[in-house]
This record gives C-alpha cells, sequence and structure tokens, in this order.
C-alpha cells in the first residue's frame, strides 16, 4: 500500500530509538538475556537486538517497524500495560490513563479479536491514518518571481 510506504519514509515517524531503549531497560530489569525474551514474543534473539539498537535490517533500510502484535507480547512479557511500550514509540503521551473504557483498550481489545490478516490490514489502515494527522505540510512560501530579462 502507498500509503504505508510514506508512513515509514516520512519525516515524522515512531521513534525507534526511545523503544529500542524501553526495551533494553526493561530487559535488564527483568534479568532477561535477549534470547529468552526472543522466546517470549517469538522472535529470534538478532530481532531483540535490533530493536533495541534501532538497527535497520538491511543496509540504507529503516530499523524495525514493530506491529502492534508484537508491542503487546512485549508489554505481556515485562507485565506492564500496553501503554507503556506505545508511549516509547510516541503513540501515547507518557503516564497515559488506560482504563477498561479508554480508546486504546477497546481498539486493542477489538484487535486481538481479529484473525492474523485482517490484523495486517488494520495496522496498515492505523499507520495511514496515523500519518495524515501527524505529519503537517510546510506552507506554501512565498516564492520569489523570477526577474523578467527583455530579449533584444
Amino acid at each position: 500500500m502507498g500509503n504505508l510506504k510514506t508512513w515509514r519514509n516520512a519525516a515524522v515517524i515512531p521513534d525507534s530509538k526511545a523503544l529500542g531503549a524501553w526495551v533494553k531497560m526493561k530487559r535488564e530489569q527483568a534479568g532477561m538475556s535477549q534470547e529468552t525474551l526472543g522466546d517470549q514474543v517469538k522472535r529470534g534473539k538478532a530481532f531483540i537486538s535490533k530493536v533495541e539498537k534501532a538497527t535497520p535490517h538491511s543496509p540504507g533500510g529503516s530499523p524495525p517497524s514493530p506491529t502492534l502484535d508484537f508491542l503487546h507480547k512485549l508489554a505481556r512479557s515485562f507485565g506492564v500495560s500496553i501503554a507503556e511500550p506505545l508511549a516509547a514509540l510516541g503513540y501515547l503521551k507518557p503516564g497515559a490513563a488506560m482504563t477498561e473504557n479508554s480508546h486504546p483498550v477497546r481498539i486493542l481489545r477489538y484487535y486481538n479479536e481479529l484473525s492474523p490478516e485482517d490484523r495486517l490490514l488494520a495496522e496498515e489502515m492505523v499507520k495511514a491514518l496515523w500519518t495524515q494527522r501527524r505529519i503537517k505540510p510546510e506552507p506554501d512560501a512565498e516564492k520569489p518571481k523570477p526577474k523578467k530579462t527583455k530579449v533584444a
């Protein structure tokens, strides 16, 4: 989808470095190795390392773009609310109240009931909406008018 590509290349993107620092801090606080965390979230040690370091998958690529499902698994592994990894990425304000009836919790409840295929579609739709809301077009600056030259 075109909007997903736009989101990945946009000037305003999720804060991969902040998420990586959060993952490393929580993992170390829990006394887990990258391998142990990888096993818990059904990813390998190499992926966890790339997330923590915000390292691109390939030269010139972008850092791992975690799915909502991955963030949910991280939160469960660390015994915290999904709000924490979402706040680390910049999707929620740090310390945002998460009650059973708050919008993020209700959306996650709906999300968790979707099939894996529908989850991917939902994530792409949300990313496209997020991009439209977060990226503000630059105002049209007054461009100097070219000077007219007389041709003799």
